[in-house]
């Protein structure tokens, strides 16, 4: 079983030599790959976002498993949200240790 394999995200590939812009960020998660002889297939588990899924070679579960990590923190960018629903931003620290919060 291999675990921790690393996926890289972006919103496009390009050369090294072309600057990134300042709307696209590369992001680092932790996938779990795991191969599975009753399906003949191959399982990854992405912890940190909750998502589940497959396919049949490594590949292309490592390729699903991106286009999921994409879709999930990307949502639906600059839709508003629905009557009656509060939005807020609350920044988070890497590595940080979770606080308690008093009521």
């Amino acid at each position: 079983m291999r675990r921790g394999v690393q996926l890289q995200t972006s919103r496009a590939r390009r050369p090294t030599s072309e600057p990134r812009r300042a709307s696209e960020r590369s992001i680092t998660f932790e996938v779990e790959l795991v191969y599975d002889p009753e399906s003949d297939g191959w399982v990854f588990r992405v912890p940190s976002l909750g998502i589940v899924g497959g396919d049949k070679t490594r590949a292309a579960a490592v390729l699903r498993a991106r286009e999921a990590i994409a879709f999930t923190i990307e949502g639906e960018e600059g839709s508003a949200p629905p009557a009656g629903v509060e939005l807020i931003y609350i920044p988070a620290r890497l590595g940080a240790r979770p606080h308690r919060i008093s009521a």
